[in-house]
């Protein structure tokens, strides 16, 4: 019987010990955690954000998350490992802009497989381009931004000081590029 105390005795003293052990590893594990450098908004200059400015209020606090992408990308038969760079989206912001969207599309006319005016010009096409096989899907305006067949917006921000230039001179070249194209001379045959 002595045996059998001593033995259960040292069992119980065993296990104390072995969860001081490991209560001080996680202890120190969390110090560690705690000492390395705190992320902040440096971490984030240059990062690009999903939704426009004007989505996010003056004061509040929103948190941004990486936004979902695919992990593998295929172009033809070649299939890569996806290395667009990384957005941070609001997922309130974006179930909001996605509601809007399906609102939108859902008050476009339906297909009719014997509707052959689709491919016609119509009043309504503000672009004077006929409408494609599965018009559906091409881009369309919501609340004057453009939004493209994926759904998700064009365009965003992008964080930090070098983003703000990186902005102005993504807008100055679109503007050279449609004046270059504006002022290029179309030659007619002689």
């Amino acid at each position: 019987v002595d045996n059998a105390v001593s033995w259960v005795n040292r069992s119980r003293q065993t296990q104390k010990e072995m969860a001081e052990k490991l209560a001080r590893q996680l202890q120190e594990q969390d110090d560690a955690a705690q000492e390395a450098e705190e992320y902040t908004s440096a971490n984030l200059r240059g990062m690009k954000v999903q939704h426009d400015a004007d989505a996010f209020e003056e004061g509040d606090t929103v948190i941004l998350t990486l936004a979902d992408k695919r992990v593998l990308r295929k172009e033809g038969d070649d299939v890569d490992a996806n290395d667009e760079e990384d957005e941070l989206e609001n997922i309130h912001i974006a179930e909001v802009e996605k509601d809007k969207r399906a609102k939108e599309r859902a008050q476009r006319p339906r297909n009719i497989a014997t509707d052959d005016d689709e491919f016609k010009k119509s009043p309504a096409d503000l672009h004077g381009k006929p409408k494609s096989f599965l018009s559906k899907y091409d881009d369309f305006v919501v609340d004057g931004k453009k939004v493209g067949g994926d759904g998700k917006p064009a365009g965003g921000i992008r964080l930090g000081e070098d983003a703000a230039r990186e902005q102005r001179q993504a807008q100055i070249r679109a503007r050279l590029t449609a004046a270059a194209a504006a002022a290029t001379p179309v030659r007619r045959p002689s």
